[in-house]
């Protein structure tokens, strides 16, 4: 009689363990995912992500580029 009652509490700490890792498998893949987005801007020097676009008008680069591009589309 000792053994189901070890096995049953065993059995719901497994699964809570289980689903715990899980949340934090998929926490850590969110966290990674946001420091390489972060990264990435860090790394591009220019103020306007590549691929920015306003109105149909690409205006990544910098700043003063962006404002030159809308103004003459």
């Amino acid at each position: 009689s000792g053994k189901p009652g070890k096995s049953a509490p065993a059995g719901k700490p497994a699964k809570k363990k289980g689903r715990s890792k899980l949340v934090l498998l998929g926490g850590g893949v969110l966290g990674l995912a946001a420091v390489a987005y972060g990264a990435g801007l860090l790394m591009n020097h220019s103020d306007i992500p590549k691929g920015t676009k306003v109105l149909g008008v690409d205006i990544s680069g910098s700043r003063d580029d962006a404002v030159a591009k809308l103004q003459t589309a």
